[in-house]
């Protein structure tokens, strides 16, 4: 027992050093909305998306990623899970003082850019903004890019739902289920601020649905008419953006 008491204390005196670590564990949220219009030509919406990654990396700066992906409602659908697998690839982190003057010199380049095109149309307050964004995007401790597949599952049935009208006829409308089974292939990258083992990240990415999951669907009968009227329009592209906080070890 004391000597496990001695280890660990030895092990927590130890100076951590972020090039050495090679694994991560991930927590982040944020929304995810397809990135089509419905029938109707509007966008049918934003949910939340829950994820946890672990993640493994080499010197060479490629690793890869697996966790679990969890939506409590997604387009109507309920409790929609998946399984996430990625390569992963992340830059080299700078020391603290080069963050900064990274940060510096991006500002004073973007605040002289705009000031010099001022005359074309560029406000003060527009030109201090752009100098400001500079400044916090080149803060970023290092930058992580990613590309895999997610397979997952639907357990809720489809969500559609009617509607009367007052000349007799009725639409049914929602979002249908063609497939239960999710497969998407997914891609994105990650600006991550350490702060010693702890990095705070934004993650923008890409997902394409492999196997169609989610359709808009609306259909309108009326008296007389021997057919519905039937539009439908298939949600395979979405796009997510979450805000994770990391724990290097």
């Amino acid at each position: 027992m004391l000597l496990m008491l001695a280890a660990f204390s030895a092990s927590a005196q130890q100076a951590f050093d972020p090039a050495e670590s090679r694994n991560e564990l991930v927590l982040s949220a944020g929304p995810l909305t397809p990135m089509q219009r419905g029938v109707g030509g509007y966008y049918t919406g934003a949910d939340l998306v829950i994820q946890l990654d672990y993640r493994h990396f080499w010197r060479s700066g490629l690793g890869v990623s697996s966790g679990i992906v969890f939506s409590p409602e997604y387009q109507n659908l309920d409790n929609t899970f998946g399984i996430p697998v990625a390569l992963v690839w992340r830059t080299g982190e700078p020391r603290s003082r080069g963050r900064l003057d990274r940060g510096l010199n991006a500002a004073g380049s973007t605040i002289r850019d705009r000031s010099y095109n001022y005359s074309y149309g560029s406000k003060s307050a527009e030109v201090l903004g752009a100098g400001l964004a500079s400044f916090f995007m080149n803060l970023f401790s290092r930058a992580e890019f990613f590309a895999g597949l997610t397979p997952g599952w639907i357990p809720e049935a489809e969500d559609i739902h009617r509607s009367n009208y007052k000349d007799g006829a009725w639409e049914e409308s929602g979002i249908r289920k063609p497939h239960s089974l999710v497969l998407t292939a997914d891609a994105g990258a990650a600006l991550t601020y350490r702060i010693w083992r702890f990095n705070l990240q934004l993650t923008p990415a890409v997902h394409y649905s492999l196997i169609n999951n989610y359709r808009d669907y609306s259909a309108v009968y009326r008296p007389n008419y021997p057919a519905p009227l039937v539009r439908t329009q298939d949600l395979r592209w979405h796009f997510s953006f979450q805000f994770g906080l990391g724990y290097l070890f």
